[in-house]
C-alpha cells in the first residue's frame, strides 16, 4: 500500500469532524463496517440484523453493502474479488473507487479490529434513525407553519356582530341638513351666496344660536375651521362673520401651512393632519372646505372615482374622529337636463361619500330675481328636509371705535318654500330627468357634429361639462358608433374621434372655404356661374369655384371682398365666407345664398382646374354626380368632385386654367385650391 493510498484513507475515513457529528453522520464507522465484513465474512449475519443499506449516509458505502448482501445471498464467498465482481455487474465498480477503494477499506487505519463491525453497525443504524426522526419533525414543522389553527383558538372572527354594537342616535349641527361627524356637500353655481350662507351658519355655531329654520343649535358655543380659496380674509370673510354676529375668536382660517421655503396652501389629503390639529385647537364642530377642487392634490383626478373616494374616505374618518361636521362646497357642471344629484362638479363619488347633500339655486318664480333657495339633494340619515328661501341684504359693520364698513352682505332667511333640487336645475317639469349617460351621449354628439375632434379634448370637455366618467364616455361612444383614427401631429401621435359619415367628407368640408377664395381664373368674361347656388354644388372634398379677374390681372375675392364684414349663416349661425362668383358660402353646413342670375356659358373642353388633366377620358372618372380627377389623387393631392352643376362645369371648360399654387390643409395634405 503506497503512501498516497494511506493518505486518502485518512482523509476519507478518519473520525468525523465536529460539523459532521453535528449532522448525525459517521463515515468512518460506515467504512469500518464494510472493511470488517471483507476481512471477516462471518460478521455479515450479526451486522444485517441491525443495519440496512439505506442507513448508510454515503451512497458509495450503501452500494458496497448491497453488493455484499447480494453475493452472500447467492452463497458466493465474500472477499474483495467477489464483491468487485458484483459491483462491476451492476456497472458501478468505478463509481465507488474500483479495487483500490475495496482494498483501502481493509487497511488497519480503517479497521483496527474487525469484530468491532457489529458495534459500528448499531451506531450507524442509530444515527440513521435520528436523521429520519429529525426529517419527520422538520416536515411536521413545515406543515404546522401553514396549517390553520383550530377555529376555537384561531382568534375572533372577522367583522363585528351587530349585537355587540350599541345603537346611537345621529347628532346634528343643523337638524336634518348637516350631521355631526359626517360629510355634507353644498352644490351651486357661482354668485348665489353659498359661501355667505355657510358664513352665516359658522356665526350661529360660534354663538350657539338657533338654526335658520328655528331648530336648536349645539347648546354651547363651538369653533369653526375654514379653508377658503376664493375669498380674502380681511375684506370678505372677517367682515361677513362680524355682520352675521359671529365670534372671530372661535374661527381658525387655514390659508397657508409651513414657513419660509416650506410654506404652501393646504393640499388634500396630504395636510389632513394640520386640519385635525386646527379642529382640536378651537374645539371646532364645523369645518368648511370652499371649494373642494381648489384643495385636491395634483395626483388626485376629481373625475376619477377611485381617486375621489380615497380622499373622501379620509375626510370621513377625520369627521368621525373629531365629531365635527365637514361641509364641502362644489360648483355645478355645465350639463343641463340631468338630475340635481349629477350636477355637482367632479366624480359622482363625491356626493356618494357624503351623508347629506344640499343645493343652492335661484328661485325662478321670484320676479325680482333676488330670492335664493336651499334645497336637499340627498339625505341618508333622515327624511328629506323642506327647502328654505333666503335673500342677500347689506348691513353696516363696525370694525373699531371709529371704523365702519358701510355695506357688508348678510343672509336674510325667508322661511320654508315649495321647491325641489331638480326644479332648481330645470328638470322637474314633468319629464323624466336625463341620466348622466344620456347627457353624455347628447354632449358627445354635439361636440362631433361639425367634424372630428381630438379624443383627449373630447374626454376633458365631457368631464367638465357633464361630470361623466371615462367609463360613461366610452359607453356613449359605443352607443353612438363613434369612430376613431390616429394621426401624427406636432411630433406626437394623437387619436381623433368622429361620427359615422363625418370622416373624409366632414374633414374636407371644413376646408371648403379655401375654394371660395380662388387662386386661379378664366379670362375675364361674363360671369358663367350665376346659376350656381345649391348645396349640390358642394362636393365631398370642396366647392369648385372660379373667380373672374381683370384682363391680365391677379384674381381677387369676388365682388372685391377682402374677408371682412362676414354675415352669419342663416342655417347654423357661423361666420360665412365669400362665395364665387358672388354671394356667400358657409363652411360649417355648406349652405350657399345671395347668388344673382346667370347666363348660359359657351361649351369648351373638360379640364381639371386642379391639375389641368382633361376630364373627358382617363384618368378622370365621370358619373351623374360630377367629375372626379384621379390624377390629383395619384399625385398625393385631395381629389375633387365637381358637383354635377352644368353651368359650373361649363365655366371650367373655358380651357384657360391657371395651375394652382401648392397649398396644404390642416393635416399637412397638399391641396389643389381653386
Amino acid at each position: 500500500m503506497n503512501a498516497g493510498s494511506k493518505q486518502r484513507s485518512r482523509t476519507s475515513d478518519a473520525p468525523p469532524p465536529p460539523e459532521e457529528t453535528a449532522k448525525l453522520v459517521d463515515p468512518g464507522a460506515e467504512a469500518a463496517i464494510l472493511g470488517g465484513i471483507l476481512l471477516k465474512p462471518s460478521l455479515i449475519e450479526p451486522v444485517r440484523e441491525v443495519l440496512r443499506s439505506e442507513d448508510f449516509h454515503r451512497e458509495t458505502h450503501a452500494a458496497i453493502f448491497r453488493a455484499i448482501l447480494s453475493a452472500h445471498g447467492r452463497g458466493v464467498p465474500i472477499d474483495q474479488l467477489t464483491v468487485a465482481a458484483e459491483l462491476e455487474a451492476a456497472g458501478i465498480l468505478y463509481q465507488i473507487g474500483g479495487h483500490a477503494r475495496l482494498a483501502e477499506l481493509q487497511e488497519p487505519e480503517i479497521v483496527p479490529v474487525a469484530e468491532h463491525a457489529t458495534y459500528y453497525a448499531r451506531r450507524v443504524a442509530a444515527l440513521a434513525r435520528r436523521r429520519r426522526e429529525i426529517a419527520e419533525l422538520q416536515a411536521k414543522a413545515a406543515e404546522l407553519l401553514t396549517e390553520p389553527l383550530d377555529p376555537e383558538v384561531a382568534g375572533p372572527p372577522p367583522g363585528v356582530l351587530l349585537t355587540e354594537v350599541v345603537p346611537e342616535k345621529v347628532n346634528w349641527l343643523w337638524e336634518g341638513r348637516v350631521p355631526l361627524g359626517k360629510l355634507t356637500i353644498v352644490d351651486g353655481d357661482p354668485g348665489l351666496g353659498k359661501s355667505l350662507m355657510l358664513t352665516d351658519l359658522a356665526a350661529r355655531v360660534t354663538r350657539s344660536r338657533e338654526m335658520p329654520d328655528g331648530s336648536p343649535g349645539l347648546g354651547r358655543p363651538a369653533g369653526v375651521v375654514i379653508l377658503t380659496a376664493e375669498d380674502g380674509l380681511a375684506d370678505t370673510v372677517a367682515p361677513r362673520l362680524l355682520a352675521a354676529g359671529g365670534d372671530p375668536n372661535r374661527v381658525r382660517a387655514l390659508t397657508t401651512l409651513g414657513v419660509g421655503e416650506t410654506e404652501h396652501e393646504p393640499v388634500l389629503p396630504d395636510d389632513l393632519g394640520a386640519v385635525e390639529q386646527a379642529i382640536r385647537d378651537v374645539d371646532a364642530k364645523l369645518v368648511i372646505i370652499d371649494p373642494l377642487m381648489a384643495y385636491l392634490g395634483p395626483d388626485v383626478n376629481s373625475h376619477n372615482d377611485q381617486d375621489v373616494r380615497r380622499v373622501m374616505r379620509q375626510l370621513s374618518r377625520l369627521a368621525e374622529r373629531t365629531g365635527a361636521a365637514i361641509v364641502i362646497v362644489r360648483h355645478l357642471n355645465k350639463s343641463a337636463g340631468i338630475s340635481a344629484i349629477h350636477r355637482g362638479g367632479g366624480s359622482i363619488g363625491i356626493i356618494g361619500a357624503a351623508r347629506s347633500g344640499l343645493l343652492v339655486g335661484k328661485d325662478k318664480d321670484d320676479p325680482d330675481g333676488r330670492r335664493r333657495i336651499l334645497a336637499s339633494v340627498k339625505s341618508n340619515l333622515t327624511e328629506e328636509p323642506e327647502s328654505l328661501g333666503y335673500q342677500i341684504i347689506s348691513v353696516p359693520v363696525r370694525t373699531g371705535a371709529d371704523s365702519v364698513i358701510p355695506a357688508v352682505p348678510v343672509v336674510d332667511w325667508l322661511g320654508p318654500i315649495e321647491a325641489t333640487a331638480d326644479a332648481l336645475v330645470g328638470v322637474d317639469d314633468g319629464r323624466e330627468p336625463k341620466t348622466v349617460r344620456d347627457a353624455t351621449k347628447d354632449a358627445l354628439a354635439s361636440l362631433l357634429a361639425n367634424g372630428e375632434m381630438e379624443a383627449d379634448e373630447v374626454r376633458r370637455t365631457l368631464r367638465e361639462t357633464v361630470g361623466a366618467s371615462d367609463r360613461t364616455i366610452d359607453r356613449a361612444k359605443a352607443e353612438l358608433g363613434v369612430r376613431s383614427r390616429s394621426r401624427v401631429r406636432d411630433g406626437r401621435r394623437r387619436s381623433y374621434w368622429f361620427l359615422p359619415g363625418h370622416d373624409a367628407a366632414t374633414d374636407t368640408a371644413k376646408d371648403a372655404n379655401y375654394a371660395n377664395y380662388a387662386n386661379h381664373a378664366t379670362a375675364h368674361e361674363p360671369d358663367p356661374l350665376r346659376q350656381v347656388g345649391g348645396v349640390g354644388d358642394v362636393g365631398v372634398v370642396g366647392v369648385v369655384g372660379v373667380v373672374a379677374a381683370p384682363e391680365g390681372g391677379v384674381p381677387v375675392p369676388p365682388d372685391g371682398r377682402k374677408g371682412g364684414g362676414r354675415p352669419p349663416c342663416p342655417g347654423c349661425g357661423k361666420p360665412a365666407a365669400p362665395a364665387v362668383p358672388d354671394g356667400w358660402f358657409c363652411p360649417g353646413c355648406c349652405r350657399r345664398w345671395g347668388q344673382s342670375g346667370g347666363r348660359e356659358p359657351a361649351p369648351a373642353e373638360d379640364v381639371c382646374v386642379g391639375c389641368g388633366e382633361p376630364l373627358s377620358g382617363s384618368p378622370a372618372v365621370r358619373n351623374d354626380a360630377g367629375d372626379w380627377c384621379a390624377a390629383c389623387e395619384a399625385d398625393g393631392r385631395a381629389f375633387r368632385w365637381y358637383g354635377g352643376s352644368e353651368p359650373l362645369r361649363e365655366a371650367v371648360r373655358k380651357g384657360r386654367v391657371i395651375r394652382p399654387r401648392p397649398r396644404k390643409d390642416r393635416y399637412g395634405n397638399e391641396l389643389a385650391v381653386f
